[in-house]
């Protein structure tokens, strides 16, 4: 399996739920990184810091990851020759988590990463023939609103039209908010996602919004990932493309409930 985003929090715990596959020999992970250890580093860095490589405790599934050194928007995933015809011969699937994501900055400042990359990478599964699993969001199920959702819009755009104009299976995910794990001692939080900011601003600032309306659908991220794993490990050869939402099934949590926890928590 090709895993792109590996050392973003989603990434380590999907990175995980993949190695930790009997099915699954080997786990590439494409990194933006100086060398193959500084891209070891880094990905294991991420594992620890999220608690899915406890100190001292010996992991087997370890030893299924493989690094490249690459960059998702340059040609070729800016790996070698070589380097780049060894994944078209030797992957199964593509897991592309990798994208930045930013609800401030305008369309044209994402555009290279997250719709550049997705090109790249649909190009890679092409010259493979290996089914493409996609991480993309539950805000592309409507009109965007942001630069970020634009550019999934299109992101999953391009991945469509390859399966439909080139027989390319395709799997995309569309997951909401993720939460702390369920099943994870003594890990982190993203606390560069907008919900965690909101909630630390508020908290700083000792107010609540009174009249904040609609919800946040949070889902345990190691849930979310296991189940993309699964996506993963059954994605059929010859399935045409299809987008699948990834939530929680009792739907969204309102703002205000969400909020009013909290406040109840810093009271008590």
């Amino acid at each position: 399996v090709l895993l792109t985003g590996a050392t973003g929090f989603f990434g380590a715990f999907l990175l995980a739920a993949l190695a930790r596959q009997p099915e699954v020999e080997q786990v590439i992970c494409l990194v933006r990184a100086q060398d193959l250890a500084d891209a070891r580093r880094r990905c294991l860095g991420s594992l620890q810091r999220h608690g899915l490589v406890p100190p001292g405790v010996p992991l087997d599934w370890l030893g299924k990851l493989q690094m490249e050194c690459g960059d998702l928007a340059a040609a070729h995933l800016g790996l070698s020759p070589a380097a780049y015809q060894s994944l078209t011969q030797t992957v199964d699937c593509v897991v592309h988590a990798g994208a930045e994501v930013n609800w401030v900055k305008p369309y044209a400042n994402l555009v290279r990463g997250n719709v550049e990359g997705t090109a790249q990478i649909v190009q890679l599964a092409l010259n493979g023939a290996m089914p493409l699993i996609m991480v993309s969001t539950l805000a592309t199920g409507g009109s965007a609103r942001t630069g970020y959702e634009e550019s999934k819009h299109v992101a999953e755009a391009l991945a469509l039209n390859a399966a439909r104009e080139h027989g390319l299976p395709v799997i995309i995910a569309r997951c909401g908010d993720l939460a702390a794990p369920l099943e994870v001692e003594r890990s982190t939080i993203n606390d560069n996602d907008y919900v965690c900011l909101l909630l630390g601003a508020c908290m700083l600032l000792g107010c609540w919004p009174a009249d904040l309306e609609g919800g946040v659908n949070l889902t345990p991220v190691d849930v979310a990932a296991q189940i993309m794993a699964n996506l993963a490990l059954q994605a059929p050869a010859g399935s045409l493309g299809r987008a699948s939402n990834l939530c929680h099934p009792h739907g969204a949590l309102s703002w205000q409930i969400l909020c009013g926890w909290v406040a109840a928590n810093l009271a008590a």
